[in-house]
């Protein structure tokens, strides 16, 4: 029996990675997609990945992006993704930064895959399951969210989401799937703040309907833990992120009304194009998904099947109502009644996009479908055929096929920049919520008029200057070592210096030999460092303090882990 598992767990993940590589064909025959955020996540993984060969473990401010002239990018953005691409890195290492990236779609499809038949195994038995995992990796939006709009942060949410839910709805008495639950919303916290914000009332949701009745006051207890304890095993990133925002130019991407998400409600989304195919591939989803979940909570309870004698058909019958008012609520806050809301929530207006609640949409509208076809099939006495798995491939090629063909599409793939192979690190701008407030309010920047030619011009800059220049007897020299900058001097005088990191209020430079720490300031004609060398130094060290929430987020998280120890731990009656 035990084999027959063995056999049957390789076989399903066996097709779903055949599938994952279906789903990514396109980066075969075009390379690797140049959608939303490609900007920023393909200079991102290449800054983060040889940090971390260079021994920081935690790389929370990038040295070499841009221009190696660095930003506190990973200080706010989840690092989850980018640990996977470092470790596709690591494990593939004669592959380029672009390859590394298509080789994490595909783990970010087969991922999904993966989790969503473990959640939905036990509702409707492996063989739908594995249909169903198929279908949640294919649904129209999912495509474009990974695609696309390249949103890596979206892409490990839908690998979290089935998770999180399984381990809240089969965690029996005394049981310790909490576990799964805890880690499951740890992982979309570290990997995307903002889905972890709208997935959080489809949890409250999903607890008041599959725990109703007696065993209401148990689920809400879970879901406290499994909320506060996802929170506490995120809090070393989480802390920071949040606390940390305020030395950042305060809400930097709302500063355009194309951001503001009020403005991308519906009807008004579709006026965008992006908007209209988005809120398309979502609604088109959502719609049948809806309608399967209510023709499942109206199906009348006495079902001749497997599943009535297994007890499972109420278990289905509220996961049905569940999926049925968690895509309600999705429709309603998509649109434009929600407007009060999104105005007035001041975290909802850091999510910039409604749409973004298209991962649990898709999650939902999966799960409600595949439970409607278990159902109905099990009315009429039908069983699974596995050439319904060659149904869904064709449709699957069709549909994406189709998807790739529409301009709001097909750019990603034909307009790629030439740079973005050959020089990846180098290839794009920083975003403007990245730019360092002491940067912006530079002569340079301002003459520059802009981040663009800014970061062109940066890239004259000496790793360290002397001003005035050090004599020929004088030297500076300038090397990195994991987290910090280490200084090599010999100046006979006290020497003023520009060292070519952007100014951030926590770098600290201290002088080794003394161990005192130097004043710095930002230079107003860069917005570089600016430090004065005292006569006769020979070895400083640069680096960013330990804020008060670095270190109460690491004792948050390691309060969080000895939460999963106890839990892990604990007797089972």
């Amino acid at each position: 029996m035990e084999a027959r598992s063995v056999r049957a767990s390789l076989f399903t993940a066996g097709v779903l990675a055949a599938f994952a590589l279906v789903l990514v064909r396109f980066h075969f025959f075009y390379g690797y997609p140049f959608g939303d955020s490609t900007r920023y996540n393909v200079p991102w993984s290449g800054a983060f990945t040889a940090q971390i060969a260079s021994g920081d473990l935690y790389p929370r401010w990038l040295f070499d992006y841009p221009e190696n002239i660095g930003s506190p990018v990973f200080y706010f953005y989840g690092p989850l993704p980018f640990y996977t691409a470092s470790a596709l890195h690591f494990v593939l290492p004669g592959l380029s930064i672009t390859s590394q990236l298509t080789a994490l779609h595909l783990l970010m499809y087969w991922l999904a895959g993966v989790t969503y038949f473990f959640f939905v195994r036990k509702l409707i038995g492996g063989r739908f399951a594995l249909l169903g995992a198929m279908l949640y990796m294919a649904l129209p939006y999912h495509f474009l969210d990974i695609e696309m709009r390249n949103a890596f942060g979206e892409g490990f949410a839908y690998i979290c989401l089935p998770l999180m839910l399984s381990g809240l709805q089969y965690c029996p008495p005394g049981g310790k799937r909490w576990i799964v639950a805890i880690a499951g919303y740890a992982g979309i916290i570290y990997s995307h703040i903002p889905s972890a914000l709208l997935i959080t009332p489809i949890m409250v949701v999903w607890t008041a309907v599959c725990y109703r009745g007696d065993d209401i006051g148990r689920g809400l207890i879970r879901l406290g833990l499994v909320g506060s304890g996802g929170v506490l095993l995120a809090a070393p990133y989480l802390l920071p992120a949040l606390g940390l925002r305020p030395l950042l130019r305060q809400d930097a991407w709302l500063a355009d009304p194309h951001f503001l998400p009020e403005n991308w409600l519906l009807p008004h989304g579709f006026s965008f194009s992006t908007g209209a195919v988005f809120y398309g591939s979502i609604l088109f989803a959502a719609v049948l998904g809806l309608g399967a979940a209510l023709c499942v909570i109206a199906s009348p309870k006495s079902i001749p099947s497997p599943e009535r004698s297994a007890g499972r058909v109420d278990k289905l019958r509220a996961t049905a109502a569940a999926c049925a008012i968690g895509i309600a609520f999705i429709l309603f806050m998509m649109s434009e009644p929600s407007k009060w809301i999104w105005l007035n929530i001041g975290p909802l207006r850091n999510t910039q996009f409604p749409f973004r609640l298209g991962v649990a949409a898709d999650f939902l509208s999966a799960t409600a479908l595949i439970i409607a076809l278990r159902l109905a099939l099990a009315k009429i006495r039908y069983d699974f055929r596995p050439i319904w798995l060659v149904y869904i491939l064709l449709l699957t090629v069709a549909g994406t096929s189709l998807l790739a063909r529409l301009d709001a599409v097909s750019y990603i793939y034909l307009d790629r920049p030439p740079t973005l192979d050959s020089d990846a690190l180098h290839c794009c701008i920083l975003p403007d919520e990245y730019w360092l407030p002491a940067v912006v309010r530079s002569d340079l920047y301002r003459e520059a008029a802009g981040p663009e030619r800014y970061q062109a011009l940066a890239r004259t800059f000496s790793p360290i200057e002397a001003f005035p220049p050090a004599g020929t007897d004088e030297r500076l020299k300038m090397e990195r070592a994991g987290s910090t900058l280490r200084i090599h001097a010999n100046v006979k005088n006290a020497t003023e210096v520009r060292i070519a990191q952007a100014y951030f209020p926590l770098w600290s430079l201290k002088d080794i030999s003394t161990g005192r720490e130097l004043p710095l300031r930002a230079d107003p004609q860069t917005g570089m460092i600016l430090a004065t060398i005292p006569a006769d130094s020979r070895e400083l060290q640069l680096e960013l303090k330990i804020t008060p929430y670095q270190i109460w987020g690491n004792v948050a998280g390691l309060l969080g882990l000895l939460q999963m120890v106890a839990l892990l731990w604990r007797r089972t009656p």
